[in-house]
């Protein structure tokens, strides 16, 4: 039973690491619609400002569209502002 447990850890070890790979390969979702952005400490008026004056990479399709976000370049405003949060891709 012991050597079950330890075949089990193994195979989960080994497709955790697969699946890290693979998500380092494949990126996380590079676009995203402002309103599908995790926005945990900041409101989504908050965002399209940050959109609106650069301080994010986004665009819009025509004005007054709904803005698209670039998930990276919100990652690092955060991080520069010390705020952290993972992006909902989903």
């Amino acid at each position: 039973m012991a050597a079950l447990e330890v075949t089990n850890a193994e195979l989960r070890a080994v497709v955790a690491e697969q699946a890290a790979q693979l998500n380092a390969l494949a990126g996380p979702v590079e676009w995203l619609a402002l309103l599908a952005c995790d926005r945990g400490g900041f409101t989504s008026e908050t965002l399209r400002q940050w959109c609106e004056t650069g301080e994010v990479d986004a665009y819009q399709r025509q004005r007054g569209a709904r803005w698209f976000v670039n998930t990276r370049s919100l990652a690092a405003h955060l991080a520069r502002l010390g705020l952290a949060k993972a992006i909902r891709s989903a």
